[in-house]
Parts: structure tokens; C-alpha cells; sequence
């Protein structure tokens, strides 16, 4: 299943007791969801969406670092994996673009992301269920179309307003350009990161989100990009 073609970085997303893994590689991305079966497709690694930062390659084999994440650990053992929560949000927006690509950058093994549906089924990512704390906006994220939220700008953890030396302002970001820039850091030889993704479900008796249609949607994009 491995080669200098295929997994070089990977994503895993979990609600409940529910999870599938996601293995980018260059030539395929592939993907699994892992109930009592485990089912894989290959999926490109073609990227639309624009690095906002420049990419630095990655030291890691992502084999090595799923097997040691997922490996009963010896007493002995003294690995540690780092995970960047909602990515690297000292400076940037957590879960946008920047803050995913400044973690990578850092070789920073994995980050953890958060998935959400907004009104018209776009998947995004959003710790939160309101975005009055995360950007410009106000209101639950699930009553709001992906159009709303793009004319919406990030703030940083201290509630500033973000901007870049460029200009310009962090966006909320779709599952599927995470995937984008996830594939951005694969190498042939089976380099790249983890992205671990916490699909959310409903937070309240209006909040219509479902979430194995939720994850199922986060495997339609990921198939949707193999058909690039």
C-alpha cells in the first residue's frame, strides 16, 4: 500500500466512537473510515487552494508517525508526538490556513481541526459553534451560508482583527482546501503530516447537523478532488 508515490501525509477525524484516517500522497490521497471495516479510496493530491505561506518539506515519514500514534507504547518509551490544536495559533487565526501551515512549517507532526456544516452544507473548519468569539461575525455557525461567512474576517486569540504584511485577512477555511494545502507538504518518498479532524455534531435541538452525514461529506470532498 506504500510507496514513493502514495502516503505522505494523512488525516484522521473522529465524532464519538466513529473515525476514519485520510492518507495524502502525491500521486493519491488516500482515505478510511473505520467503523467494524475499513474501507480505502484513492483520492489526488492536486492542490487548488494557494499556500498562504511558504511550504517547507517535511522531515517525516508519515507511516512512522501513524504507527507510533497509534502503537500501544512500551513503559520505556519515551516518544512524544506533538499535536497543534486547531493549528498554530500564537500569532495567526486557530483553524485557518495560516495557523495549519505555520504548525507544518514548524514540524509540528499533526494538527487537530474542527469540522462543521454551515446552512447550505458547506464543510468548514470551526471549534466553535457560534462565530462571534473567532471572527467578524456574529450568530451559530449552522444557521449561516459559506457565502455569509466569506465576507467575515478571523480574529486572533487576542480578538484582533488579522492581517497579514500582504494585507491580507484570515478566512474561514473549507475542509476541502485544508485538504489542498495538506497536499501541498507531500514528497514522493512518503514525507508529509497528519491533520486529525473532530467532526462536530449538533449542538442544540436546532442545529440540524448529523454527524455521519458530516463525515460523509468530508469523504465526498476528498473523492471530489480525485476527479480533478
Amino acid at each position: 500500500m506504500q510507496s514513493s508515490n502514495n502516503v505522505a501525509a494523512s488525516a484522521t477525524l473522529h465524532s464519538s466512537s466513529w473515525r476514519f484516517g485520510h492518507l495524502c500522497g502525491r500521486s493519491c490521497l488516500r482515505a478510511s473510515l473505520i467503523l467494524t471495516s475499513f474501507f480505502a479510496f484513492g483520492v489526488s493530491s492536486s492542490a487548488e487552494a494557494a499556500a498562504l505561506l511558504p511550504v517547507k518539506p517535511s522531515p517525516y515519514l508519515v507511516s512512522a508517525i501513524t504507527r507510533n500514534m497509534f502503537k500501544v507504547p512500551e513503559p520505556d518509551d519515551d516518544l512524544v508526538i506533538l499535536s497543534a490544536h486547531r493549528g498554530s495559533w500564537e500569532i495567526y487565526p486557530e483553524n485557518s490556513a495560516y495557523a495549519l501551515q505555520d504548525a507544518w512549517n514548524s514540524q509540528i507532526e499533526s494538527v487537530e481541526v474542527d469540522a462543521r456544516f454551515t446552512a447550505d452544507k458547506e464543510v468548514v473548519l470551526s471549534h466553535d459553534y457560534r462565530i462571534d468569539r473567532v471572527s467578524t461575525g456574529s450568530g451559530f455557525l449552522y444557521n449561516q451560508n459559506f457565502s455569509q461567512l466569506s465576507r467575515t474576517d478571523l480574529r486572533d486569540r487576542h480578538g484582533r482583527v488579522f492581517t497579514d504584511s500582504q494585507g491580507h485577512k484570515a478566512k474561514f477555511l473549507t475542509f476541502s482546501a485544508a485538504l489542498d494545502l495538506l497536499a501541498q507538504y507531500v514528497s514522493d518518498d512518503g514525507r508529509g503530516y497528519v491533520m486529525i479532524v473532530d467532526v462536530k455534531a449538533a449542538v442544540d435541538d436546532q442545529d440540524p447537523t448529523d454527524p455521519i452525514e458530516l463525515m460523509q461529506h468530508c469523504l465526498d470532498n476528498s473523492r471530489d478532488q480525485g476527479e480533478r
